[in-house]
């Protein structure tokens, strides 16, 4: 299962799937989990541990989930519209 992840939302980093070995959960200790931790060695952001039969699914999912993606395209539409007017304006000025 090849999975892309995203860059780390706080530095822009990559993320890297870790598996912490000896993690106290409601299972009992030792269980062994996945997460996924930012790449950079300034920043600490990770996933919390996940466990069970989906746990590296699990932690891709929570490290690529955002809580708002922005439309890139309608980001390129309204700055082209910026530009459009900005031109009308400056043409208006002229007179």
């Amino acid at each position: 299962m090849s999975v892309e992840l995203k860059t780390c939302p706080f530095c822009g980093s990559g993320g890297k799937m870790v598996h912490p070995m000896g993690q106290w959960t409601s299972k009992g200790y030792g269980q062994d989990g996945s997460r996924i931790s930012c790449t950079s060695t300034e920043c600490y952001v990770m996933t919390t541990a996940y466990y069970g039969e989906t746990q590296d699914a699990d932690a891709i999912t929570a490290w690529n989930t955002r809580a708002y993606e922005p439309d890139q395209a309608k980001i390129a539409e309204l700055q082209a519209e910026v530009e459009r007017l900005k031109s009308t304006i400056a043409e208006l000025e002229k007179r």
